[in-house]
C-alpha cells in the first residue's frame, strides 16, 4: 500500500468514528473513551 492510500483509508476512518461519535451524543448514548471525563464528571 502506498503512503497516500494510507492516508486516505486513515482519513476515511476518522471521518466515519467522528460521525458515529456525533450521531450517538444526538441519540442520548456516550462513546468510551470520547466521554471518560464528561462521565467521571457526572459521577
Amino acid at each position: 500500500m502506498r503512503s497516500i492510500e494510507a492516508m486516505e483509508w486513515y482519513v476515511a476512518a476518522a471521518t466515519a468514528r467522528s460521525a458515529f461519535v456525533d450521531a450517538a451524543h444526538e441519540a442520548g448514548m456516550h462513546v468510551l473513551p470520547d466521554d471518560m471525563d464528561e462521565m467521571k464528571k457526572a459521577s
